[in-house]
């Protein structure tokens, strides 16, 4: 049941990009930051530098759909 009233990721960004859907964009960042904000870390050794990638990640991950759409 949970499942069949879940979005899937390629719908939910469907939805960011015809409609500038702020919530379907927030579910895919909750849905992912996870993976965003441990990867960071490995990769630049800096707390506040994987913090701004990650902002920066998320940033660039709307402007991509938005061009794309």
């Amino acid at each position: 049941m949970y499942l069949q009233t879940m979005n899937s990721d390629l719908e939910l960004v469907q939805q960011y990009a015809r409609h500038r859907s702020e919530d379907a964009f927030a579910t895919l960042v909750r849905r992912h930051l996870n993976l965003i904000c441990s990867a960071a870390p490995r990769q630049v050794r800096s707390p506040q530098l994987a913090e701004e990638v990650a902002q920066s990640g998320r940033q660039d991950a709307a402007l991509c759909v938005r061009r794309d759409a």
